[in-house]
């Protein structure tokens, strides 16, 4: 039993290993960290370490399409070469050391003046400055190329993102209370959500009720020598464990659609083709059997597809991302895009001319998709009660409602009330400019950008663990569990 569990300990060790390498090492969270506000020390509320659980992933470039091609207003290319850049310092280092007269005249001038070194770090700053500005370029193009294939998700639905001021792309002077700012993190967020719609909505090619004389002709072969064998080893199994055919045939085609609805909602590559087989058993052993069956199945159709609607709305919220950051500010336009979904799921037909039975797609109830909506926001990490001021994000910490600031933004008691005030004095050297402590913070022009680091999720105001954090943390634990049990 020891030398089992040894065995055990050597390859979760492994694992961890592993994952480790592959994932990078996770600074613990800080626990004795008793801040409230990531922008102003202990005057606001919430900068609370004690993160739980995230599953979801993190996933901090959303989509890199143009990052290739940055452009200044001109229309000319301004993305930089790093060879070329080399290049060019290896050619001024050598005029450097070659020196030239108007060089040396020009130097001792400055030195006279006191201004030679300051021109040099001038000129530094003017190519970190361009550095910068091509940094800033690309991350605000990424973000346009984002709202671009929302917009195109929401396939002539309402412009959700008019409502909104985008960090880095609007001007973002401060919230009023019809427009508020969000960022490139609730973008993302936005983005799944909208890919989640697009997957439970799509419709697929039916080719049965087209193709039912070609079905018909099959089945009706009584002599068909792969059905009759299948027939006759079922009637020999329903026989021996005393079940009736009207029993088994309800039990196959419940079992059959909720493996269809199933596989239509978790893989983008369902084909209700590959089915068929299916469908030629059960319509043959209908057609060979007593016409009771089929007038048995004709009366209790409804209640069965009443069943797998309810199935297949559960399997939906199952498959449905969790744990995500969700801004409450978007809750509202978050339940009205899946309330206004045309969520599919398969149902049973009987065509009564033939008796064969076939699958049709059909579309959920309204009141089906509210109860998708509230259901989706329930597994996700949403703020139902506190509110917050202008200028702030409310978050779910440890099970409690949490408002903090927005980076450049600090919180000022009024009345003993919390207040998000325009702070242009914060930046990134100054409590990482408000954003969490597991985030970067970054100046993107002149605007203070949080992004949460690898291994954390979140918007960068507050991060918290990502799934792989859990699982190290999970495999840590079997493996000090069965320590103790050996030694």
């Amino acid at each position: 039993m020891r030398k089992n569990a040894q065995i055990v300990i050597f390859c979760l060790f492994g694992l961890l290993s592993y994952r480790c390498g592959a994932e990078g090492n996770v600074s613990p969270p800080n626990f004795n960290d008793n801040r409230v506000n990531g922008n102003n020390g202990n005057k606001g509320n919430g900068n609370d370490n004690d993160v739980p659980s995230f599953i979801g992933g993190n996933s901090n470039n959303m989509n890199g399409n143009n990052d290739d091609n940055i452009f200044n207003k001109n229309g000319k290319d301004v993305t930089r070469n790093d060879g070329d850049a080399k290049d060019g310092e290896n050619r001024n280092n050598k005029k450097n050391e070659n020196g030239s007269g108007s060089n040396e005249n020009n130097s001792i001038a400055n030195a006279d003046n006191g201004s030679g070194k300051s021109d040099a770090n001038a000129n530094q700053i003017d190519e970190d400055g361009n550095k910068m500005d091509e940094a800033s370029l690309k991350k605000i193009l990424k973000i346009v190329d984002e709202m671009e294939n929302i917009q195109g998700l929401l396939d002539g639905d309402y412009s959700i993102l008019d409502k909104y001021s985008v960090k880095l792309v609007d001007e973002d002077d401060g919230e009023t209370n019809k427009r508020k700012i969000i960022g490139e993190y609730d973008l993302k967020m936005l983005k799944n959500i909208l890919l989640f719609r697009e997957k439970i909505s799509r419709v697929c090619e039916n080719k049965y009720n087209k193709n039912l004389p070609v079905l018909l002709k099959k089945c009706s072969n009584v002599d068909d020598p792969k059905l009759s064998k299948s027939r006759e080893k079922i009637k020999k199994g329903l026989a021996k464990n005393n079940m009736s055919i009207e029993d088994f045939v309800v039990g196959l085609l419940e079992d059959l659609f909720e493996k269809i609805n199933e596989h239509f909602i978790k893989d983008d590559s369902f084909d209700l083709s590959d089915y068929l087989a299916d469908f030629e058993l059960i319509n043959y052993i209908i057609m060979h059997e007593t016409s009771e069956l089929v007038d048995e199945l004709l009366n209790i159709i409804e209640s069965m597809n009443f069943r797998l609607e309810s199935g297949s709305l559960e399997k939906m919220v199952k498959s449905a991302e969790s744990g995500m950051n969700l801004n409450c500010k978007m809750k509202e336009d978050i339940i009205h895009l899946l309330k206004k979904s045309s969520a599919k799921f398969f149902k049973i037909e009987i065509d009564r001319k033939t008796k064969m039975i076939y699958p049709v797609q059909a579309t959920h109830k309204g009141a089906n998709m509210k109860q998708l909506a509230l259901s989706f926001l329930q597994k996700n990490n949403v703020c139902e009660h506190k509110k917050c001021p202008l200028n702030s994000n409310c978050y779910v910490i440890n099970g409690e409602e949490v408002c903090r600031c927005l980076p450049g933004f600090s919180d000022v008691k009024i009345d003993n009330v919390m207040n998000c005030v325009r702070d242009d004095t914060l930046d990134c050297s100054n409590n990482n400019g408000g954003c969490d402590v597991n985030a970067t913070c970054t100046l993107i022009d002149k605007k203070i950008v949080c992004e949460c680091k690898d291994n954390f999720e979140g918007d960068g105001i507050y991060c918290s663990y990502s799934i792989f954090n859990s699982i190290n943390n999970f495999i840590f634990l079997i493996l000090l569990l069965l320590c103790l049990y050996l030694f």
